[in-house]
């Protein structure tokens, strides 16, 4: 909720001076990546993106500055995609939220940033010898994280990749994203329903 409310205001609020002609740069430079690429170099230049921000944000504090930083660049360069286009800001962010790759690559941020916050939480736990000698549970579950997020923007990049091609025919791509999070919705509530006593009973 905070990195979303960082971008919203990012992208509405007035620039600072100089402000909009540098996002306007970077904006430049990420269409260049994309313009004229084909599918498999649009899609490896967006998930390269995305993961390198998301495993960022798994640093302790610094992840977390990072993925502040990350959240206000994106809402900076919406404005100046709003400004470029002749819409609102406000007009482009509503677009951008109905889009399911939106939703997907925003999932994933989070969840890189907490598994980070619980990984340095177990580990001030370790005694140094068990954390020196091998790897402890706490590293194998933000490994199994990193994987995870990797996955999600995997699913983010081929999603938004494909809205390159297709435009607004990329609304119809949450027809298989609401299977997907309804399996996993079912699938985690019946995992917690065999874990709990009363399931088990």
């Amino acid at each position: 909720m905070i990195s979303q409310l960082i971008l919203i205001l990012a992208a509405v609020l007035p620039f600072f001076p100089g402000e909009a002609q540098m996002y306007n740069t970077i904006l430049n430079s990420t269409r260049s990546q994309v313009s004229g690429a084909t599918f498999t170099e649009a899609f490896k230049a967006i998930f390269v993106n995305n993961l390198q921000v998301a495993w960022g944000g798994m640093l302790p504090v610094l992840g977390q500055l990072s993925f502040g930083v990350a959240s206000y660049n994106t809402g900076r360069v919406i404005q100046v995609i709003a400004i470029s286009d002749h819409y609102p800001p406000s007009v482009v962010l509503v677009l951008l939220y109905l889009f399911p790759h939106t939703w997907v690559e925003e999932s994933a941020y989070p969840i890189a940033t907490a598994a980070g916050l619980l990984a340095v939480t177990r580990w001030r736990s370790v005694s140094p010898s068990e954390f020196t000698h091998r790897i402890n549970w706490g590293s194998w579950r933000l490994i199994f994280a990193m994987g995870g997020v990797a996955l999600i923007l995997v699913a983010a990049g081929l999603i938004e990749t494909a809205g390159l091609y297709i435009g607004t025919g990329e609304l119809l791509l949450w027809i298989p994203v609401g299977v997907v999070v309804f399996f996993m919705v079912t699938w985690t509530r019946a995992r917690k329903r065999s874990m709990s006593p009363l399931g088990s009973a």
